[in-house]
């Protein structure tokens, strides 16, 4: 009888490698987590979001991480190899299927970031550049202007933005300014304005 490994045997640091994708997802989902709040924190309802739906996956009754401390356990007190193997490769499947969630959920919020933020500076690069419109046109100082300017400045200025209603007041103030410009009906005949 051979005392040799087998090709079912899995060297005890094979449980370490475990530990550290264990780590790594975990480190992924906190991660997406904190993409969230901190996309919640800058945004009011930032759409397409994600949270992980089975918060339980990691670290709940039949989450990863009391399986992967079972399976170390079961090493330890000398269980059958072949059932520890067994268990490994259960857990590396289910391991990778929750990675792959979890990356989702981190590229996800990733790219709603970024997203809400080159909206955001857009509005505000739109906002200035009709500002400017408006004072080539001398009608920056307008009442209805100048409040529909600040109102849309209040807006974005202030976390968390609702980008949506940011974007309606930037609307309506391009389309003021428009309004007043030199082909308006009621323009001013005045060298900026032509």
């Amino acid at each position: 009888m051979s005392h040799g490994r087998t090709g079912d045997e899995l060297p005890a640091d094979d449980l370490d490698a475990l530990t550290r994708t264990m780590a790594d997802i975990e480190y992924l989902a906190r991660s997406g987590s904190a993409l969230a709040a901190q996309a919640e924190g800058h945004f009011v309802a930032a759409p397409g979001l994600v949270e992980l739906a089975d918060t339980e996956c990691l670290d709940g009754p039949s989450g990863l991480r009391p399986w992967l401390d079972d399976l170390r356990a079961a090493r330890e007190s000398g269980r059958d190899e072949k059932d520890v193997a067994t268990g490994i490769a259960a857990w590396r499947l289910r391991a990778e299927s929750t990675r792959e969630i979890v990356r989702t959920m981190v590229d996800t919020n990733d790219r709603v970031i970024q997203e809400s933020t080159e909206l955001l500076s857009e509005l505000r690069h739109r906002l200035e550049g009709f500002q400017v419109k408006a004072g080539h046109f001398g009608v920056a100082e307008e009442p209805e202007l100048f409040r529909l300017h600040a109102a849309a400045q209040e807006a974005l200025g202030r976390p968390p933005v609702d980008l949506d209603a940011a974007a309606r007041l930037v609307a309506e103030y391009v389309a003021a300014v428009n309004r007043h410009g030199p082909d308006a009906p009621d323009a001013p005949d005045t060298p900026e304005a032509r």
